[in-house]
């Protein structure tokens, strides 16, 4: 019964280090992959390595009668023209109250694509 023991507590043992070298193993990885992610960050916290699109937006066309989407296109389109600096705008709503379609308008709008905007990122 003891040597049974004795047995037990080595294989228990040996699990517990084969697991331990697994975490420490794992937890190496995933600091690898934080130091890659915190190379992308410059001092100002901005991703340096942006990708531009050259060219108006890539999206599909707007539909062409959207009601009730003219005050928030005329807003969006005033954010986004206001600073020439980078900037992040959210568009957010429930679902099916027109986001897709908003931002869908903005691409297509006459006024952005005569913009010095040089992309403009729609995902």
């Amino acid at each position: 019964m003891q040597t049974e023991l004795i047995k037990d507590d080595k294989k228990i043992s040996e699990q517990v280090d084969e697991r331990g070298a697994n975490i420490q193993t794992d937890n190496k990885k995933i600091l690898e992959q934080v130091e890659e992610i915190g190379k992308k960050f410059d001092r100002d916290g901005v991703v340096s390595n942006q990708v531009e699109f050259d060219g108006p937006c890539l999206v599909p066309d707007p539909q062409e009668i959207t009601p009730g989407l003219d005050a928030p296109l005329k807003e969006l389109r005033t954010e986004l023209v206001k600073d020439e600096g980078m900037q992040v705008i959210v568009v957010s709503a429930p679902g099916g109250a027109g986001k897709t379609t908003l931002v869908k308008k903005l691409c297509a709008d006459n006024e952005i694509k005569g913009t010095n905007l040089h992309y403009l990122l729609y995902l």
